[in-house]
């Protein structure tokens, strides 16, 4: 059925300028002049002539009515009236599709390898291609990307050469990709009509069809959900620690957590590595869904960085063994905690006793020194966990962390104040770190000094005479005096002689043995964010960035930085600056094979506005964080369970696309309407001239 639409002024808008036009018409033809009366002697002559000029009340009335409808052909002629087909643009909009808009989920499962060797985000990436090529030339195309926040990687236009790019450029980055919000973004651009556009998803998140439905409803679009994926098999690290341990011997301490999410048996070789070593490994069976727990314990390491490695992953299929899909949960990462190894040093003429049991400690740097060559080693005294000065206390300084055996009179912290013989003890501090969990009981000993307790000092044994031993901490120094040789008593035949000398250097080490590792750890679902001058904005209560922002020293290098578990960050940029953001591991592994531009590849340049910055780790790596003047390393673990199932997929539609808009029938070529319009206007105006002259 034939209609009108008006492509200028709109319908209303055309009646409003034809009845303006009107009234303004109709009173002029009100308040016309009217001819002057005049008073002759005779109009013989005028009856003559007269009739032929006068104009009548009709010939006014026809002049009015031309005039008339000449503003209502000007008024249409400027709505542009256009001829259509109602019916033909009904079924058009129902079978039509003008604008089509690919929203892609760039979430790390993305990359989850299909049994052909494609990933799903080259899947996705070469069906859209292969699309693009096929769309009639005036369907326009736009690409949005779905990751932590939308990316709108191509409007929607004509461009193919940018969706093409758009396409190519495609990767995975972050987890949980936000579909609603890249919905949104891709329905918000201009010049897009709902009634003319269809939204196609591309995700293998399992809830993508309840997000499409709830996004259709509410905002009116046609949505289809595309997932032309496989369900793979999947076994992913879910928890990594590395630790430092403070014991005896000193070493790292690892925990490895997995997890099968097939629904088949798996086996895997854990590895636990770095750049140049293997620290341990083991073949790991896994039943459906079942978890496993590993823990290695290896000597201290320098600082540097750990991996937690699957390798030689394999499925127990019906169809044939399978392997891993996705490498991104494959690996985790943490920095190592520096440990120093146990040093001590023992000033003695010769004791077997303790020099028995401090060498055959496991993992103790045991150097001896005679009282004699004191004055050549005192200067390095504070780099052991404990000196242990028998029968002899050095001049002047003490050593920071002491262990004093029969002290001299007069010398030494601990006073003497009296000499007991065969003093009888009568009470142990079992509260005490040096005597923990031991059982003390009948020492005998030959005769002691009794030493002079000062305040804050800890009695560790005593007498009816007085403290027998003494500990005392004060100022960052821990001394511990006992006031017999061990010699003289039957202590060193007790069991609990090797514990207290392992007690006392454990305690003696406290809070010293440990440095904070050179980086720290961050979830990458989490954004680290970074704050600007000088303003301390909350890490996602995940990271505590700490930037010294002293000038580097004469010697040259950068200030320090270090990141701490917890707490809030306090670095801080210039704003409006920079931060270099670059992935340690890929820059190692290039500059091992010598290819200087990947090296350059891993690292990406992030511009700094006026406000705190939030920084999303693309995917998980060891990673540095660079600013003017400051670095700072975190170790980025992804431990994301929805990321690594990849089983459940969406029930996506497999219906056809609806196809581009067919071509037009031909029009009869006679012009536009508001041409035809406003020449009718003139021909009217010129004829309403002519009666107005005659």
């Amino acid at each position: 059925m034939p209609g009108w639409e008006f492509t200028g002024l709109e319908a209303g808008q055309v009646g409003l300028v034809a009845g303006i036009g009107g009234a303004i018409a109709i009173l002029l033809f009100l308040l016309r002049p009217r001819p002057p009366v005049v008073e002759v002697s005779s109009h013989v002559l005028w009856d003559k002539v007269l009739p032929k000029r006068r104009n009548p009340l009709v010939k006014e009335l026809l002049m009015l009515l031309l005039q008339l409808v000449a503003i209502g052909a000007i008024a249409l002629a400027l709505g542009e009236p256009r001829e259509v087909d109602e019916a033909a643009d009904a079924e058009d909009d129902a079978e039509v599709i003008l604008d089509r808009i690919w929203v892609v989920d760039r979430s790390l499962s993305m990359g989850a390898v299909d049994g052909d060797g494609l990933t799903r985000m080259d899947r996705v990436a070469d069906a859209l291609r292969s699309e693009l090529k096929d769309l009639d030339p005036r369907v326009r195309v736009g690409v949005v990307g779905a990751a932590k926040g939308p990316e709108l990687l191509a409007p929607v236009g004509f461009d193919r050469q940018r969706v093409g790019l758009a396409l190519r450029m495609l990767d995975v980055e972050g987890v949980e990709a936000d579909l609603r919000a890249a919905l949104d973004l891709a329905v918000t651009q201009p010049d897009l009509r709902w009634e003319h556009g269809l939204v196609e998803l591309f995700t293998d998140d399992a809830d993508a069809d309840a997000i499409a439905a709830a996004f259709a409803d509410e905002a009116g679009w046609q949505v289809v959900v595309r997932s032309p994926f496989e369900p793979r098999p999947n076994v992913a690290i879910t928890a990594f620690d590395l630790r430092a341990s403070e014991g005896i011997p000193a070493e790292e301490e690892a925990v490895v957590r997995l997890r099968n999410l097939a629904p088949w048996d798996a086996e895997v070789l854990l590895r636990l590595e770095t750049h140049d070593a293997v620290l341990g490994e083991a073949r790991i069976t896994l039943p459906p869904g079942g978890e496993a727990t590993r823990r290695y314990r290896f000597k201290p390491l320098d600082p540097g960085g750990v991996e937690a490695v699957l390798r030689e992953v394999s499925f127990a299929a019906p169809d044939g063994p399978m392997t891993d899909a996705l490498p991104a949960d494959d690996r985790a990462y943490a920095w190592i905690q520096p440990v120093h190894p146990v040093r001590v040093m023992l000033v003695s003429r010769g004791n077997r006793y303790l020099e028995r049991v401090l060498g055959l400690l496991p993992g103790a740097e045991l150097e001896r020194v005679a009282p004699g060559d004191w004055p050549a080693h005192a200067g390095r005294a504070d780099r052991f966990d404990v000196v242990f000065l028998d029968n002899f206390v050095p001049e002047g300084r003490q050593p920071a962390r002491a262990f004093y055996v029969n002290p001299p009179p007069g010398r030494g912290p601990f006073a003497v104040v009296a000499r007991a013989e065969a003093p009888a003890v009568t009470d142990w501090n079992h509260d005490h770190p040096l005597f923990r969990d031991l059982v003390l009981r009948d020492l005998n000993v030959l005769d002691s000094s009794v030493l002079g307790a000062e305040a804050g000092d800890v009695r560790l044994v005593g007498s009816p005479s007085g403290p027998l031993a003494l500990a005392r901490e004060a100022d960052g120094r821990r001394w511990v005096g006992w006031g017999f040789d061990f010699a003289r008593s039957d202590l060193p035949l007790r069991l609990a002689f090797p514990q207290t000398m392992v007690n006392t250097l454990l305690w003696m080490r406290e809070g010293r043995a440990v440095e904070p590792p050179p980086g720290g750890r961050h979830l990458l679902e989490e954004p680290l964010w970074i704050g600007l001058d000088g303003a301390g904005v909350a890490g996602a209560a995940a990271v505590e960035l700490t930037v010294d922002e002293e000038p580097a020293s004469e010697a040259g290098g950068e200030p320090e930085a270090s990141v701490e578990p917890g707490g809030e960050s306090e670095a801080s940029v210039e704003a409006g600056g920079e931060l270099a953001l670059t992935d340690l591991g890929r820059q190692a592994v290039a500059l091992k094979r010598g290819d200087e531009r990947a090296a350059g590849k891993a690292t990406r340049r992030i511009d700094v506005g006026d406000g705190p910055h939030p920084i999303a780790f693309p995917r998980p790596g060891l990673w540095r964080i660079a600013g003017p003047g400051w670095s700072a390393d975190l170790a980025v673990n992804l431990f994301a369970s929805a990321e690594s199932r990849l089983l459940e997929l969406p029930e996506h539609d497999d219906r056809p696309v609806p196809p581009p808009p067919p071509e037009p029938e031909p029009e009869p070529d006679h012009g536009p309407w508001w041409l035809w319009l406003g020449l009718g206007a003139g021909v009217l105006l010129f004829t309403e001239f002519g009666v107005y002259t005659r």
